[in-house]
């Protein structure tokens, strides 16, 4: 059982967002805050890029330029994110690179303890 329910968003016709195609100049996008997930899909396997929190504006553009998103084909990297509360990203976090393994580590390990969330799939 988890701890917190999340609910992980998605784009237009309840697909996955391409990060290469998300509109991050939207209005929705302006004051966003809180955990997200990069992962690339071959066929029916998927493999964790990165997890994070912050602003969804500014760290996933900067995320979009990065060596290992860039050399991947633009039309198979996905992000989805998640509202959270600042007091409750760092336990998130840990709990998602905990489960989810992802090829590249965050910049600063969170300390805080897990807080077991909802997976998106």
């Amino acid at each position: 059982m988890v701890d917190m329910q999340l609910t992980w968003l998605k784009c237009a016709g309840d697909r996955w967002c391409l990060l290469n195609q998300l509109n991050l100049n939207e209005d929705y996008f302006e004051l966003m805050a809180g955990i997200y997930i990069i992962w690339r899909q071959a066929g029916p396997t998927r493999k964790v890029l990165r997890v994070g929190q912050g602003y969804f504006r500014q760290r996933l553009h900067q995320h979009r330029w990065e060596q290992d998103i860039m050399s991947l084909a633009s039309n198979k990297v996905y992000v989805t994110w998640a509202a959270l509360d600042p007091a409750q990203r760092d336990g998130a976090e840990r709990y998602l690179l905990d489960v989810l393994k992802p090829e590249v580590a965050p910049d600063l390990e969170p300390l805080a303890a897990p807080l077991k969330i909802s997976l998106p799939w």
